[in-house]
C-alpha cells in the first residue's frame, strides 16, 4: 500500500534553463505542487528523518528530492542532450515537447 504525499516544486521560467547556476533565486509562487507515493515503510522513515531534524514531511521530503536533482544536473543535461541529439532535434525543442506550456504532466 502507499502514502500520496504532496510536495511544492519550483519551476523555471524558461524551460531550457537546467545549467548549474542558471537560477540565482527561487520564488514560492514559482512553486508547483503534486502527488507522490511512497511505501508505508519509506513514508514513515521519511516522517522519522525529517521529525529528527525538526522539519515538516512535506518540507523535507522536498528538499531531499530537490537536493539530489541538483546533484544530478550533470547526469540530467546529458541524457537531455542525448535524447535530443537521437531524434535530431535542439535540445530546447526537446525540452519544449517534454515540458510544454500549460500541459498537465501529472501521468508521468
Amino acid at each position: 500500500m502507499t502514502t500520496p504525499l504532496r510536495f511544492k516544486f519550483w519551476t523555471l521560467k524558461n524551460p531550457t534553463l537546467f545549467r548549474r547556476g542558471s537560477v540565482k533565486a527561487i520564488d514560492e509562487e514559482k512553486s508547483v505542487s503534486f502527488t507522490i507515493r511512497l511505501s508505508i515503510d519509506d513514508a514513515e522513515a521519511l516522517k522519522a528523518w525529517a521529525k529528527y531534524h525538526g522539519k515538516g514531511l512535506s518540507a523535507y521530503g522536498a528538499q531531499i528530492i530537490s537536493s539530489r536533482i541538483e546533484a544530478n544536473l550533470g547526469l540530467i543535461d546529458g541524457l537531455v542532450d542525448r535524447a535530443a541529439a537521437s531524434r535530431n532535434i535542439s535540445r530546447a525543442d526537446l525540452l519544449k515537447l517534454w515540458l510544454g506550456k500549460g500541459e498537465d504532466d501529472t501521468e508521468d
